[in-house]
């Protein structure tokens, strides 16, 4: 997935500032198998844009058991308050964006559950099964080749752990560009600074469970995305940041398919056009991953002359493939080793749950 791949698939991320929850019961989903989802909210238009329908993925550890997935929450405003500061010319926290969190993480049911319903509707979820002798080696791997378990505390509810990864001992956080370039993250090594997102991570698992074994047909291979692609993608990411944020102004405002924190004052700053400057900031992040610039020619340039290379939840479940841009086959050498199965219901019938939190 990517704006030039990367505005393609952005995922749900946080819908709502609620982040801890329960349930009466688990979903059916075995472990090793893959959560795919379509919620409500900018990445809705971005995925119009170029042709893909799927917003988010997640890696089932079993019934009523944990689950892997990539998300970032509601990145937060700029915390400069200076006369004139940066939050004029970088209103979202670019600290924050270039190490969103809580990135790769596993959390309970009663935390996914809440991450998929407590901000509205749900479109579209289902799951699919991994290929025959594939779903136990992914569903009991949770441990990559270099990588260690972090566990912090909520932010929300201090008693409550959430459990994140790191490579090499860095943080694997919410990486926005590999939408624009996925990197070496289908090979089972993070992107920029140890980034992914929710399909990228599952492509690194892929490569982390299976590479070694006997009749590996191989990595995921990345969908390419041309420029006719991803010049709409990105306008339509644009537009909807700055849309969501001028409804709103003066107060939170809806971003991402969550509530953004209030953006500042037009006190601070002579141009008042916080919003523009916030949506073009976003866009830099996904093409660039220039995430502290609001320069508009920035982001026109890059994906008007630009292929982004990436790989979003569509590529990961085989639909629309390859109808917009070359990627991986549904079977075979280079595909995933869940596209071959069809949608499947997710189900939340597997017995008792508990309390937990995903951020």
């Amino acid at each position: 997935m990517g704006l030039a791949a990367g505005l393609l698939a952005w995922p749900v991320s946080a819908r709502a500032d609620a982040t801890c929850g329960s349930t009466q019961a688990g979903w059916n989903v075995p472990a090793g198998d893959t959560v795919f989802e379509r919620s409500p909210g900018p990445i809705a238009d971005v995925l119009a844009a170029v042709g893909e329908y799927r917003s988010h993925s997640m890696l089932s550890r079993g019934p009523d058991g944990w689950v892997t997935h990539a998300t970032s929450i509601t990145p937060p405003v700029n915390g400069d308050r200076n006369f004139l500061g940066q939050e004029c010319t970088a209103p979202i926290d670019p600290g924050f964006l270039y190490a969103a969190s809580p990135g790769l993480e596993t959390i309970g049911q009663g935390a996914i559950y809440n991450f998929l319903y407590a901000g509205g509707p749900v479109d579209f979820i289902a799951y699919q099964s991994a290929a025959n002798g594939t779903q136990q080696a992914i569903g009991n791997m949770f441990m990559g080749a270099g990588m260690s378990w972090i566990a912090w505390d909520s932010k929300q509810d201090t008693s409550q752990l959430v459990f994140a990864e790191a490579y090499n001992g860095t943080q694997i956080h919410y990486g926005w560009y590999q939408y624009m370039n996925v990197q070496g993250t289908a090979q089972g090594v993070p992107g920029v600074n140890t980034g992914v997102v929710c399909s990228t991570s599952l492509a690194l698992w892929q490569h982390d469970a299976l590479s070694a074994a006997p009749g590996y047909s191989g990595d995921v291979i990345a969908r390419s995305y041309p420029s006719s692609l991803i010049v709409p993608a990105a306008a339509g990411l644009h537009n909807a940041v700055y849309n969501e944020c001028t409804s709103l102004m003066g107060g939170p405002f809806s971003s991402f398919g969550s509530f953004l924190r209030t953006i500042g004052t037009c006190a601070l700053c002579f141009n008042c056009n916080l919003c523009g400057a916030a949506a073009d900031q976003m866009v830099n992040c996904f093409s660039n991953n220039d995430c502290g610039s609001s320069n508009p020619s920035e982001w026109r340039g890059i994906v008007a002359n630009g292929t982004a290379v990436s790989i979003s939840p569509d590529d990961i479940a085989c639909w629309n493939n390859p109808s917009n841009g070359t990627g991986a086959p549904c079977a075979g050498a280079g595909s995933s080793v869940w596209g071959w199965d069809v949608n499947e219901t997710v189900q939340w019938n597997s017995g008792g749950n508990a309390y937990s939190c995903w951020d």
